[in-house]
């Protein structure tokens, strides 16, 4: 007696959980079950089982929240009858449906909002590639109008500058003829009076250049040099290098033709040097080391040219012809001379002189202009040291 009213108990205080529980109210009420619940209330058990015990044999072939309503009533009717064994085997059976029930709705709202953030983290990953390719395309096209832009300048100042150069060498040269030509007195009174003429005019057009032409140069020089070779592409980095070496002979040519340039105004001939090195497209693929010792004396723009000259084309010999990996350069300033020093590690092949003015005859020739000496080794590699008096410029 005393589990027949525990049980009804347990059966009541389950009841009113369930009465609590969130479920979906059908548009249609089940008229079995409120009959069912009326007779459950006046203690017809016998014809509450009568009337839901056929309904739960199949499983639930109802909605989940009626099916466990039948579940209960039952449970609590056979408890009424005495039957705790039955009562409790449907109590148990409503437990499990509920909680089964339960389960699938945390299941389900974790399936949706697993879904939902995998699609959120999706369009995100898919937001930011599209920022990113817009940016590389972006600095992509930049970059392209800078080295387009960059050639362009460059081929434009190489025409302007040799065409000025040529006109220089010509005049020059017309000059040094008539001067030769005219051997009286008369022609020579003319001759000095048209070479005061092409002296003004030659430097009017020397001050163009200075003023028009140079500077333009340095600009190119400096926008080629802040580009990266490295990050550039088939014939973008061919170009690039080739534009380079124009400019430099470019430089050497207005050198030539007595204009100033950087490697010599900047007083310093170790400066000129390492900026050589620098902005030398062969460094690439050969190391070179400069290293400098001493006071550097004062040098006459002539003599820093000169020098800075003879170090170009022993450098340029090394990177033709003696295939070596390791170069060194060395300036020693003392009191009574300045030693040049260059070697490699290359085959000890001694270049003949070539049609471009750098092989030995025209080293040779700048030497003896400034009253110095040369010496060259050749058994291991290659070693050449030049010695200049210091008195003698």
């Amino acid at each position: 007696m005393r589990l027949k009213r525990l049980f009804i108990l347990l059966a009541g205080f389950v009841s009113m959980c369930f009465s609590a529980w969130p479920r979906e109210t059908p548009l249609v009420t089940d008229s079995l079950l409120l009959v069912a619940e009326r007779d459950l209330e006046s203690g017809q058990y016998e014809k509450v089982i009568e009337r839901l015990r056929p309904s739960t044999q199949t499983g639930p072939n109802v909605g989940g929240g009626e099916y466990t309503r039948r579940l209960l009533l039952l449970s609590k009717a056979y408890a009424g009858t005495g039957n705790s064994a039955e009562g409790y085997a449907y109590f148990r059976q409503y437990s499990n449906v509920k909680d089964s029930i339960a389960q699938k709705e945390r299941n389900d709202k974790i399936a949706r909002l697993e879904t939902d953030y995998e699609e959120e983290k999706k369009n995100k990953e898919i937001t930011e590639q599209q920022v990113l390719l817009r940016k590389n395309e972006r600095i992509a096209f930049r970059k392209n109008m800078l080295i387009a832009g960059s050639i362009v300048v460059g081929l434009l100042l190489v025409i302007l500058t040799r065409v000025s150069v040529n006109n220089f060498r010509k005049q020059r040269d017309i000059n040094e003829r008539l001067k030769k030509q005219l051997k009286q007195d008369e022609q020579i009174e003319r001759l000095n009076s048209y070479m005061e003429g092409t002296t003004e005019e030659r430097q009017k057009i020397t001050d163009q250049v200075k003023e028009y032409i140079y500077p333009v140069i340095f600009e190119a020089t400096d926008i080629l040099t802040r580009i990266n070779a490295a990050q550039l592409e088939g014939n973008a980095a061919a170009a690039l290098a080739e534009t380079r070496l124009i400019l430099q002979e470019v430089t050497h040519s207005l050198i030539d033709i007595g204009l100033p340039h950087a490697e010599s105004s900047s007083g310093s001939l170790r400066a000129s040097v390492q900026n050589f090195l620098d902005n030398m497209p062969q460094k690439q693929q050969l190391y070179f080391l400069f290293t400098s010792t001493g006071k550097e004396p004062s040098l006459t723009m002539h003599d820093h040219h000169n020098l800075l000259r003879i170090i170009q084309e022993l450098v340029q010999n090394i990177i033709k012809h003696s295939s070596a990996t390791i170069a060194t350069i060395h300036l020693r300033y003392t009191a009574e001379l300045i030693r040049i020093e260059v070697s490699d590690n290359g085959k000890g092949y001694i270049p003949p002189v070539d049609n471009g003015g750098m092989g030995l005859s025209n080293i040779r020739q700048r030497v003896a202009e400034l009253k110095g000496n040369i010496r060259i080794e050749t058994t291991k590699g290659n070693y050449t040291e030049i010695q200049v008096p210091v008195n003698t410029i």
